[in-house]
């Protein structure tokens, strides 16, 4: 699993039912998550609920050995809340015989799976758009683990170490890009 720079292994908490980074979790996350619910017609007690199924969600996905994060932990956990919620208004919209035009429009695209969509729309791919061709090249190639000497071939450049350095100039764009969003902050950074 990737782990932001100084960021607690929340999901091996989780998993292997550690108190201590449980009530971690708790502390660091759930006052973001319940002013999301509540601020999208949910309770208190909606707010609880959901924090506790994505809790297990994570907990599920955490047994597989396949899974990758590939974003922070918050936001992972985030779109996970974020996802339930609106799946918990769609249904409550229908029972009602009402559907919110917000919900179905924030549903449709949010529903299906909340793991994938969680990695998916993290705000590390969104922004990866905008870097130039090179960079997202030399950055892909990177990510495939291709060694300096196969990038500096495959991409034509002067010697590994310029590969190298091209590369940290690639991420630290990346990284000012996100950290320029609005989203950066809103999900619990900084």
């Amino acid at each position: 699993m990737q782990l932001e720079k100084d960021q607690p292994d929340y999901i091996e908490s989780i998993k292997q039912g550690d108190t201590r980074g449980i009530n971690q979790v708790y502390k660091n996350f759930y006052p973001g998550i319940r002013h999301f619910i509540v601020k999208n017609n949910g309770a208190e007690s909606d707010a609880k609920d959901i924090f506790h199924e994505a809790l297990m969600a994570v907990y599920v996905k955490s047994k597989d050995p396949t899974f990758e994060l590939t974003s922070s932990f918050y936001t992972f956990f985030y779109t996970i809340c974020r996802n339930l919620w609106f799946k918990e208004l769609r249904k409550k919209s229908r029972d009602r015989g009402t559907i919110y035009e917000d919900v179905v429009y924030k549903s449709d695209d949010l529903i299906d799976n909340i793991i994938t969509e969680a990695e998916r729309e993290s705000l590390f791919w969104e922004k990866f758009k905008y870097l130039t061709e090179d960079c997202r090249q030399l950055l892909t190639l990177f990510f495939e683990g291709r060694s300096m000497d196969e990038i500096t071939d495959i991409m034509q450049l002067s010697s590994a170490n310029y590969a190298k350095k091209k590369k940290f100039k690639c991420k630290e764009k990346l990284v000012n890009l996100i950290r320029e969003d609005r989203r950066y902050k809103e999900l619990g950074h900084e």
